[in-house]
């Protein structure tokens, strides 16, 4: 990582597992109760079977990040700072 401002760790995460499905399409178990927990919903897991683009992903999820930073901020000590959308 060369950049830490446009990294973007769970997107890169996602990119790492959807190559992994794609090479051993018939190897790949992706334990859906941990995974959707860790990821806070269904949708990103079912995408992700579906060979949807990591990139996509991200995408689909921006609403509602930018809902949480909007509700988020009132609570927050300093300002959100983060410039990087996911």
């Amino acid at each position: 990582v060369t950049d830490q401002e446009s990294f973007q760790p769970v997107i890169t995460g996602l990119h790492i597992i959807g190559q992994i499905k794609r090479m051993y399409p018939s190897d790949f178990i992706l334990r859906s109760r941990p995974f959707k927990r860790l990821m806070g919903s269904t949708e990103v897991y079912d995408l992700l079977l579906n060979l949807e683009s990591p990139s996509r992903i991200g995408i689909n999820w921006q609403k509602d990040l930018d809902w949480f930073k909007f509700r988020a901020s009132r609570y927050f000590l300093y300002p959100w700072t983060d410039d990087t959308d996911g």
